[in-house]
């Protein structure tokens, strides 16, 4: 059975858990706690998948000199998208004001993440200057700089340039195949992990109850989600591939990686899914979806900017009662693509921490009312990761042709 069916069978059951189970706090704890469970272990696994296949993919690309093609169209598609759905975030809110609700955490201190911003920087810092190589792989899954460096200098000593090294370069290939063995699995019974997460999600949602009291700030929300994923991302897209690829048989490709992305809030294990389903449904080469999806998941965060965006002025003028000006719209939107750039350091939580940044950026202070976001943050969260897997997936349809390698993969040979 196709993954699309499963998981969208697995959202349903989670929602229809949700109404069956919402007013116990228990079946919430009790979901929450084998989710991240099986979040946990599947983050651990993409460290060997990293390591291993990053390396590989480097190495391929430097056999055919095709590196600099494929990383200019990473750099350019980043940067685009970033800039484009921030950009497009402030415009909608200008037009499509509305306030955030006040939710049960508004009001509480902000000292702790402040405190936790700081910690999180100072041990980013020291990651990049590691004395224990075991240290430095015990912390992969929430800082991958450090691992995709040493991946990165690996695959370019293994090119094979001469006889001595093509052995080493077929092991490591064949390793990485057995890499994508594993990928493949998890995604294949990542049903499980999805119905789990949507659950907790859901249940988290309707037990804050803000969103049912507010409904307009989710519709809002909502609507301009779908915009940028149906209208905006599908036009750049189609600018940078020549309207070759369809951008939409991408999204319905992908909807296992972006559930997931969705409920868990987690981009790692949404890369970990990306990989596999980039190369079994979206037709890209194994060498591309290798490199392209752990950068990405450094550099392409279009979807935090434009979700920490929104959700910024929303806090404004929740905060004050008045909308901001579109000056202050666009100075917001320009803050949050340079502090998304920081969201890798946040794993799980990338949107609470980048418009804390941006605000202090900005010299804004709002009394405490941003700490409402604390209630919400799986629904803004995984808003934002969503949208970034999809960058992301469509990144390698826009690496794969630039480089020359794109397929259109038949259905009956997606997962």
């Amino acid at each position: 059975m196709k993954t699309w069916v499963t998981y969208m069978a697995a959202l349903l059951m989670g929602f229809a858990t949700c109404l069956l189970f919402g007013e116990y706090t228990l079946a919430t704890d009790f979901f929450s706690a084998v989710s991240s469970y099986l979040i946990n272990f599947s983050v651990y696994l993409f460290i060997p998948v990293l390591l291993i296949t990053f390396a590989s993919g480097i190495a391929s690309l430097k056999k055919d000199e095709a590196g600099g093609r494929m990383f200019s169209s990473m750099i350019g598609w980043s940067i685009s998208t970033t800039v484009i759905l921030s950009v497009v975030a402030a415009v909608f809110y200008y037009f499509f004001p509305v306030k955030f609700p006040v939710t049960a955490s508004a009001g509480s201190s902000l000292a702790g993440i402040e405190d936790a911003a700081n910690m999180i920087a100072t041990e980013a810092f020291g990651y990049l200057f590691p004395t224990n190589p075991l240290d430095l792989l015990s912390n992969v899954s929430t800082f991958l700089p450090p691992a995709i460096a040493i991946a990165l200098v690996l695959g370019l000593a293994l090119k094979p340039s001469s006889d001595i090294i093509r052995p080493a370069y077929t092991v490591v290939n064949s390793f990485a195949e057995v890499m994508y063995r594993i990928t493949r699995t998890v995604t294949t019974f990542g049903w499980l992990l999805a119905y789990t997460s949507s659950s907790w999600f859901f249940l988290s949602l309707y037990q804050e109850k803000t969103i049912l009291v507010v409904p307009e700030f989710l519709y809002k929300i909502i609507l301009a989600s779908v915009g940028v994923i149906f209208v905006v991302l599908p036009i750049i897209f189609w600018a940078y591939t020549g309207f070759r690829k369809n951008p939409y048989r991408a999204f319905f490709g992908s909807l296992s990686n972006l559930t997931i992305a969705l409920t868990t809030g987690n981009i790692i294990i949404s890369s970990l899914m990306g990989e596999s389903v980039t190369r079994q449904n979206l037709g890209s080469q194994k060498r591309i979806s290798s490199t392209a999806i752990p950068l990405f998941t450094l550099i392409a965060r279009g979807g935090t900017a434009f979700i920490s965006t929104l959700i910024t002025l929303m806090l404004i003028q929740g905060a004050t009662g008045q909308k901001p000006s579109i000056a202050i719209c666009l100075i917001v939107s320009c803050a949050m693509m340079l502090t998304s750039l920081t969201a890798s350091l946040f794993v799980g939580y990338e949107t609470i921490f980048v418009i804390f940044l941006a605000m202090k950026l900005c010299n804004i202070y709002l009394a405490g009312a941003e700490a409402a976001i604390v209630a919400l943050l799986p629904l803004i969260n995984g808003i934002g990761i969503l949208i970034d897997s999809f960058i992301s997936n469509l990144g390698t349809i826009v690496g794969s042709v630039y480089v020359g390698t794109d397929i259109d993969t038949p259905y009956s040979d997606t997962i």
